[in-house]
């Protein structure tokens, strides 16, 4: 055989499948991705990180920045107020 009559040569005739032919088929395929999305799931749960309780050991840290802002504030106006008395004019009034 040559090229020129290979290269001629049809397939042939589309034929059916048979079931034993056709596959993994719908269920098999809705199986899989049931399968592969619950591995995801379980995956995806196992790396999340835990939360719990992060919340509010936030809110304290930022209370005592909060209470150690005011008290840094509180000093220094106590401090200007201390300086500015003495020069003060005593005879103002």
């Amino acid at each position: 055989m040559d090229a020129a009559t290979h290269g001629n040569m049809g397939l042939g005739d589309p034929e059916p499948l048979t079931e034993d032919e056709g596959g993994i088929g719908l269920i098999g395929m809705m199986s899989i991705v049931l399968v592969a999305g619950g591995v995801l799931l379980f995956v995806a749960a196992g790396m999340t990180t835990c939360t719990r309780g992060a919340s509010r050991s936030a809110r304290l840290r930022w209370e005592a920045r909060q209470k150690a802002a005011e008290e840094a504030v509180r000093q220094i106006e106590a401090g200007r107020a201390a300086a500015e008395e003495p020069g003060r004019d005593a005879g103002g009034e």
